[in-house]
């Protein structure tokens, strides 16, 4: 790392992020141009579950998804295998109950989510 180009080493290493993090975005934009071709009332449809599909990308790719593997990273970095490997299923967990929390939310109360 000390003996090369920093802006080299800084684009590899941050390469996978950079991948992980615009790979939703690119997502969301491949349904909404597959489903205009659907016609207008789809795509009018579509923007009601925009939000919920904002919010679980900020979370998962922010949030809880950047603690998640902070924390499992300076487990690994310290040799703390069996920590980062409780900080793994605790993440998954923690990825689950976020996610029922939201559906629930998004189900139950659209009402008042959506005005």
């Amino acid at each position: 790392i000390l003996k090369g180009s920093v802006f080299k080493m800084v684009c590899k290493l941050s390469l996978p992020n950079f991948l992980g993090v615009s790979s939703m975005p690119i997502i969301i934009f491949m349904d909404a141009f597959f489903i205009s071709k659907l016609g207008n009332i789809e795509l009018a449809s579509l923007a009601l579950v925009f939000p919920f599909l904002s919010v679980m990308q900020m979370m998962s790719a922010g949030a809880i998804g950047g603690a998640s593997t902070s924390s499992i990273s300076r487990f690994l970095g310290a040799n703390l295998i069996e920590s980062a490997n409780s900080a793994i299923w605790h993440a998954v967990l923690i990825g689950i109950s976020m996610s029922i929390i939201y559906s629930v939310i998004f189900v139950f109360f659209p009402k008042y989510i959506f005005k």
